[in-house]
């Protein structure tokens, strides 16, 4: 059970990690964000955050020595297994270093929660104080239908777009669907884009020219002017038509 989401893209880092840092990054990663006692943390073996010169933290909260699989080991620091020193958003966080040290991306471990706020911490907590800047945009795409959207960080700063889906039925079906009630609710996988609001513009991913694409909103009633540009984003095309 639970509520899983994908990720696609990075987050560059500049410049690349020292090797203790991404491995101090790499640990974080991996090991459960279990509410300690900080003074009983401190007596603890934990070489891998001692090299980045970080304390333990409030709630033992940068501590990584932690024992057994994936640092779960029911030591004498542990005050809360199930629940995350002040200030983590979660249990578990999912972002971690690429191997080689210039990007931060997704683990592709399931069920990342509360992966804004993580992206946030570790940019508060690590990475700024250690002088590195963060770019980047990231997707995400939910098990709920239209649960998707962009996480944009710009010298540190995050922001998120959150999108929708526009399904447009497929016409070439119309006599299918007249002979068939059940089917009235068809779509065409081919004219379904991914849409994000940005301001004053409507940004939609697709692989279609802009003019298939303006059809399309025409089709079904979306407000939109006049095409205005194209990008790229991780090799996919993605066009901005600026809203009337």
């Amino acid at each position: 059970m639970g509520y899983h989401t994908d990720f696609k893209g990075q987050f560059k880092i500049s410049p690349a990690l020292t090797k203790e840092r991404k491995e101090f990054l790499k640990k974080f990663n991996e090991t459960r964000r279990m509410q300690r006692d900080p003074i009983a943390a401190e007596k603890l073996s934990d070489p891998i955050r001692e090299a980045v010169n970080l304390p333990v933290g409030d709630g033992g909260g940068y501590f990584v020595g932690g024992t057994g699989d994936f640092g779960q080991g029911n030591d004498d620091s542990v005050m809360n297994y199930n629940s995350p020193t002040a200030g983590q958003p979660g249990l578990w966080c999912q972002w971690v270093p690429n191997e080689n040290g210039d990007a931060i991306e997704w683990d592709e471990a399931e069920k990342f929660y509360n992966y804004v706020e993580w992206l946030q911490y570790i940019i508060k907590h690590f990475l700024t104080p250690w002088g590195y800047l963060v770019n980047g945009e990231v997707t995400w795409d939910g098990e709920d239908h239209g649960d998707i959207g962009v996480i944009m960080v710009e010298n540190n700063d995050v922001t998120i777009n959150k999108g929708g889906v526009i399904a447009v039925e497929d016409n070439d079906n119309d006599n299918d669907n007249d002979n068939d009630n059940d089917n009235d609710n068809d779509v065409k996988t081919d004219n379904s884009f991914v849409v994000y609001e940005s301001g004053d513009e409507v940004l939609v991913t697709t692989k279609k020219l802009e003019s298939e694409v303006l059809e399309v909103f025409a089709r079904t009633g979306r407000n939109v002017a006049n095409y205005n540009r194209t990008q790229h984003i991780k090799g996919v095309p993605l066009i901005a038509i600026s809203r009337k």
